[in-house]
């Protein structure tokens, strides 16, 4: 049987806390339909945005740059480690 270590449980609850800021200050865009998060890696927005043209393009670049706002609010000392990927309704990297 494997413990859970005091870093981890850290961890966990910092990515739960991001989650939660990030779906507490993007509740303004109704195209978002779900948000993950990877280990301090990347963030992916995935949305109701169908196709890929210009208008969905803008969009996504405004959800993108509210992700990176929402983290350097969260902690402005720390350096934006992550990638943020929006994808549209299609699965596909829109920004």
């Amino acid at each position: 049987m494997s413990s859970v270590s005091e870093e981890d449980k850290n961890r966990n609850k910092e990515l739960l806390h991001l989650t939660s800021t990030l779906m507490e200050g993007l509740k303004s865009y109704n195209e978002v339909k779900d948000i993950k998060v990877d280990d301090q890696k990347s963030i992916t927005i995935e949305t109701k945005i169908k196709g890929f043209n210009k208008n969905g393009h803008e969009r996504a670049k405004e959800i993108e740059e509210k992700v990176k706002e929402l983290i350097r609010s969260k902690d402005a000392s720390a350096p934006l480690s992550y990638k943020v990927y929006v994808k549209n309704a299609e699965g596909k990297v829109m920004n």
